[in-house]
């Protein structure tokens, strides 16, 4: 059917293969070439760069750099039914897509997968892995994270299915939440070390329940003696004493039983 109309619009073959060109040319001046997309080399670069595109418009900034602003309408449009891509191949394949059918010139398509790149870049470099600590395995401490991370940065921004994600798609969740919040770097930081923080308290304090502190003097040789014995049975102080205590309780125990 297409070939039919073709061939009822052009009535010779120089007109047919000038108009062949002229598509080919104007599909080759539209479309970014691969090696722009290179730096998208793995599921984190390339949940960031999706997760961006999905939630935020481009704004120009200067001839050489646009910004992304949560207010204006996303690039990437989502389906009835939205699909969180769950690997670098899907992410990159929307991120293409996106690209490919954005109607604008190449000029601005070029300048903001720039943008894109250098955020992630300059992000990668003030903080690199932040979540690296977090144990995928530990479902407790996945969701704990997770809970923290959305009440400090609060991303009102994402629609609610952006946050419907696996547990072992936590810390690259995280790190693209992190990284497109537009705070300054030692706000960004900062607010990793206090959740670090509180997390390790948060750990302290569940592992003293049910302790109790003694403050006492010893004999230097004897701290030595413990410190040694410890160090022999790879415990902590704290727990070597509670073993010779208990050994002692136990053999106490057992004497009086005689």
């Amino acid at each position: 059917m297409i070939l039919r109309e073709l061939n009822n619009e052009f009535k010779n073959t120089h007109d047919y293969n000038n108009f062949v060109r002229e598509m080919k040319n104007g599909l080759k001046s539209s479309i970014i070439p691969e090696a722009n997309f290179e730096w998208i080399k793995d599921y984190s670069s390339a949940y960031f760069a999706w997760n961006v595109l999905s939630t935020m418009g481009p704004q120009e900034v200067n001839s050489l750099e646009v910004d992304f602003n949560r207010n204006l309408k996303p690039l990437i449009k989502q389906n009835l039914i939205p699909i969180i891509p769950e690997n670098q191949k899907k992410a990159l394949s929307a991120i293409y897509d996106c690209f490919d059918n954005w109607d604008v010139n190449l000029l601005f398509k070029t300048k903001t997968l720039s943008s894109l790149k250098n955020i992630w870049i300059q992000r990668n470099r003030e903080l690199p892995e932040p979540f690296k600590w977090i144990d995928l395995k530990n479902l407790k401490q996945c969701e704990w994270a997770f809970k923290y991370v959305i009440e400090h940065i609060k991303p009102d921004y994402m629609p609610s299915f952006m946050t419907e994600i696996r547990q072992e798609q936590v810390i690259t969740f995280l790190t693209a939440v992190l990284y497109s919040w537009p705070a300054h770097p030692d706000t960004r930081r900062l607010m990793i070390q206090r959740m670090k923080k509180t997390y390790n308290q948060n750990v302290f304090r569940e592992n003293i329940t049910g302790k109790k502190v003694i403050n006492t003097y010893v004999q230097k040789d004897i701290k030595e003696k413990l410190d040694m014995l410890a160090k022999k049975n790879g415990r902590k102080i704290n727990e070597e004493l509670e073993v010779i205590i208990m050994n002692a309780w136990h053999a106490a125990r057992y004497a009086e039983d005689k």
